[in-house]
């Protein structure tokens, strides 16, 4: 008998659970749910990463005022993007939450709502920060001598794409709550439901 195996026989034992439930199949599952989320922070980790050092450079050529702070901006939110996505990820483990199958459920509830709570918010701390920071990088890097940015149709063009960029990231990640994320909640519960029962 494996170690795996005989902590599986130890929950259904304590917790008096309904046979029915494989926790190898639940494990299995919250490990695909971690590595895809993994996975999603990794690409973007390395990508804001990747950019903090031409932001940096970038600064060092700045033509205005405008455009500094664009920079300045993007670098921070480069900093911060793979920070908050992290705080997301990180749930409180108790000694126990491997060992007992309704607390290593309630654990992947936690870690489904926080990932929701993650989504809902993209607005703040992920389309904002680096809309508002690309658009000041461009509007800044052609300027008048007092400083104020040239509005041409090229600008207006960039600023529109800018925007629709961020509409189509914000329904995306939208999307992805309703038809992952709360699909993977109500699979979950129904689990947690079924040994209550």
């Amino acid at each position: 008998m494996k170690l795996e195996d005989a902590k599986t026989a130890n929950i259904f034992a304590e917790d008096s659970a309904v046979p029915s439930i494989d926790f190898k199949q639940i494990r299995q599952q919250a490990t695909k749910f971690e590595k895809t989320l993994k996975r999603r922070d990794f690409t973007e980790t390395a990508l804001a990463f990747l950019l903090v050092p031409v932001w940096l450079i970038a600064l060092n050529f700045s033509v205005s005022i405008i455009q500094t702070i664009g920079l300045i901006l993007a670098t921070v939110s480069c900093l911060y993007i793979p920070w908050r996505m992290y705080q997301a990820r990180k749930v409180q483990v108790t000694p126990d939450a491997a060992d007992n199958i309704k607390i290593f459920l309630n654990r992947q509830i936690d870690k489904i709502d926080r990932q929701i709570e993650l989504l809902s918010n993209v607005v703040k701390w992920y389309i904002a920060p680096i809309a508002v920071s690309v658009s000041l990088i461009h509007l800044g890097s052609q300027v008048t001598e007092t400083g104020m940015p040239v509005f041409d149709t090229f600008q207006i063009g960039y600023l529109i794409t800018v925007l629709l960029v961020a509409i189509g990231i914000y329904w995306l990640n939208k999307r992805a709550i309703k038809t992952q994320l709360l699909p993977e909640k109500e699979h979950v519960l129904q689990q947690l439901k079924q040994l209550s029962s």
